[in-house]
Formats: C-alpha cells, sequence, structure tokens
C-alpha cells in the first residue's frame, strides 16, 4: 500500500526544455500572424472605407442627383445578387480548404477551388440571363432611364461573384491582403479614375457610364485577383478529372466541414 502511495504522489516529470521552448515559438509566431492580418484586415478596410466615400461624393457631383440615384439603385442589386450567387461557398472555403490542406487531400483541395469557381459562374451567369429575360419580358413597362443601366448592370454580376468566392480562397490560405485589396481597394480606385477620365475628356457622365466603368473596374479587379491568386498557390499541381468532380463529392466525405453546415 506504501507503495502504491508513493506512486500515486510520484510528481510528474516536467516537459523537456526544448519541446517547452519550441511550443512557446510556434504559439508566439500564431499570434503574430494572426495579429499581422488583423491589423492588414483594419487597415484594407479603412483605405476602402475612404475610397467608397470619395466615390460618392465625386459620383454626385459628377452625374448630378437624379442619374446618381439610378446609378445606386442598380448598382445596389448587382451587389446583391452577385453575393448571394456564390451559394455560400465563399464562407464555406473558409472551412473545408484548410481542411483539406490538414489532411493532405490535395486532389480534393483541387477540385474546391477549380470547381466551386466554376459552379458560382455558372449560377451567377444563370441569375443574369433569367434577368435580362425578365427585363426583356417586361418591355415598356421598365422606365427607359432605368433599362440600359439595369441590362449592363446584370453582365457584371458573374464578375462580382467570381471576386466574392476568390476572397474567401485567399482569406482561407491566410493571403488576407490578396483577397480584400483588389474588390475594397482596387475596384474603387478604378472606378474613381475612370469616370474621372470620363469627365475629364468632355463625355457625358450618367447613369449608363458609371455601370459601364463599374463593369471595366470589376473586370480589372477580378483579372488582378485571379493572376495574383494563381501566382501564390503556384504550389499546388494541375487537377485531374477526380479532382474536378470533388467540390459535390466533398460534401458527402466531409461531415464536420460540409458544404451544408458550412453555408
Amino acid at each position: 500500500m506504501a507503495a502504491l502511495a508513493s506512486l500515486a504522489v510520484r510528481p510528474q516529470s516536467p516537459m523537456p526544455p526544448a519541446a517547452g521552448g519550441l511550443g512557446l515559438r510556434l504559439g508566439a509566431s500564431e499570434r503574430s500572424r494572426t495579429r499581422r492580418q488583423a491589423v492588414t484586415a483594419f487597415l484594407v478596410r479603412a483605405t476602402s472605407a475612404g475610397l467608397l466615400y470619395l466615390s460618392q461624393v465625386a459620383l454626385a457631383r459628377w452625374m448630378g442627383a437624379y442619374d446618381y440615384g439610378i446609378y445606386v439603385f442598380v448598382w445596389t442589386w448587382v451587389l446583391m445578387l452577385g453575393s448571394l450567387s456564390n451559394l455560400g461557398l465563399s464562407t464555406a472555403v473558409l472551412r473545408l480548404i484548410p481542411q483539406h490542406r490538414e489532411r493532405n487531400e490535395q486532389a480534393a483541395l483541387r477540385g474546391l477551388l477549380l470547381g466551386g469557381r466554376l459552379l458560382v459562374l455558372v449560377v451567377a451567369s444563370s441569375i443574369a440571363l433569367l434577368g435580362l429575360i425578365l427585363l426583356w419580358g417586361l418591355g415598356e413597362r421598365v422606365e427607359t432611364p432605368y433599362a440600359v443601366p439595369a441590362y449592363l448592370g446584370l453582365i457584371c454580376i458573374p464578375i462580382l461573384t467570381l471576386t466574392v468566392i476568390q476572397d474567401g480562397v485567399a482569406r482561407a490560405r491566410g493571403l488576407i491582403a490578396l483577397g480584400l485589396l483588389p474588390p475594397y481597394v482596387l475596384r474603387p480606385l478604378l472606378l474613381i479614375l475612370g469616370l474621372g477620365a470620363a469627365h475629364l475628356c468632355g463625355l457625358p457622365v450618367n447613369a449608363r457610364t458609371a455601370i459601364a466603368a463599374a463593369i471595366l473596374a470589376s473586370l480589372g479587379a477580378a483579372i488582378a485577383q485571379t493572376l495574383f491568386c494563381g501566382a501564390a498557390c503556384s504550389g499546388s499541381s494541375r487537377p485531374g478529372r477526380a479532382a474536378m468532380l470533388l467540390p459535390f463529392g466533398s460534401r458527402r466525405r466531409c461531415h464536420s466541414g460540409s458544404l451544408l453546415s458550412a453555408t
């Protein structure tokens, strides 16, 4: 009994100094990376807020109240439909990408990256097509000043949807600046520069011109984001046939990180 009692109260051996130091360094490194990402996100958002305020003031002065109201109405619908068209995949990838990388499921990861983009582009293009059919069916019941900006705005829905899901992919890989800079800084900056150039050249700055400039700005931001994201993720191998189908298979396999639960 005395032997058992001595064993019960025997102190636990302390953690080896090397292992403890390694754990402390890893924890400090993780906290430092989290702080840097938080500061980056705050700076990008603050810069974006300033650019958006500047762009709205400039647009209101250049276009006038009537055309500015049309632009805001149409662009709000475009932003809403573009955000809904990604089906929550921009949030799901924040959970699925780290999971696939942790499990070294490279085929599932490549399939998620490729198939997710294709899926949201198909959905967004379908919504834009339905919108075009609806506008055509309404005909003259849509007031003329709203018709052309609405048609132009529908073209931008797939572009915005691609930007949204690539934002989620970049943030899931820890590339906060890559995910946030194109949609929140580059796009409004290109919009201001484009409309400013049109205003200086004496071109009419109205709702149609503003929506067209927004399309070009969104396209430029999406292209830059795609190129930078591809360069940052160039280490992954090319996808195969099975990998392209895995975004749908991931929902069956990964019960803890399924697309349905993540959305």
